[in-house]
């Protein structure tokens, strides 16, 4: 039961990470001023009322982690405990890394200059929430409660957009399996 469940993650998180990396890998960078927390996206504050009052970021330990955030202030501020992968990126020129926290993992792209920005993050286990208070294992209807109506459903993931994040919600039998923040650029 354990194996089946991790591969169900892994073959969740693969699928959004595979989906991620096509629909941002011809991207446009844009000249931005980053600070740890803030979204770095200039058109963020473009949409629409109900998602300027929402900021769909991970919060871990008083670090806001959003898609497409510099990677390296991320890092100095989260610590050193992590474990580290990196391979040849098949999107970008450059190399794709994941930083793999206990109970979170961050994954990387490059952009033209070599600099690395916040891909998606991913809850991997229940030991961690979103700021909303959602858990791996919550009930379709708790995802709701927290998320409201406005979503995509497809092929039982719940896809909640606001500006150029994409916070996607996992279910298999209602239950939540996984919990992902993906970095959508729209302007491809």
């Amino acid at each position: 039961m354990i194996k089946k469940n991790l591969k169900l993650r892994f073959f969740a998180t693969a699928i959004v990470l595979a989906v991620c990396i096509t629909t941002s890998g011809c991207a446009k960078e844009q000249e931005r001023t980053v600070t740890i927390g803030e979204s770095n996206s200039p058109s963020d504050s473009d949409s629409d009322s109900e998602a300027s009052d929402k900021t769909l970021a991970f919060v871990h330990n008083n670090v806001k982690i959003t898609p497409n955030d510099l990677v390296d202030p991320l890092i100095t501020a989260l610590g050193s405990d992590y474990t580290y992968y990196e391979s040849p990126s098949c999107a970008y020129i450059g190399l794709d890394k994941c930083y793999v926290y206990k109970g979170f993992s961050i994954y990387t792209y490059p952009d033209d200059n070599a600099v690395d920005h916040v891909l998606q993050i991913v809850l991997t286990d229940d030991t961690l929430s979103t700021p909303e208070g959602l858990i791996v294992g919550d009930t379709v209807e708790k995802v709701i409660e927290l998320y409201g109506n406005d979503y995509t459903e497809s092929d039982g993931s719940y896809a909640y957009t606001h500006g150029k994040t994409t916070l996607m919600i996992i279910m298999k039998n209602d239950r939540v399996i996984s919990i992902q923040y993906c970095y959508a650029d729209s302007n491809q």
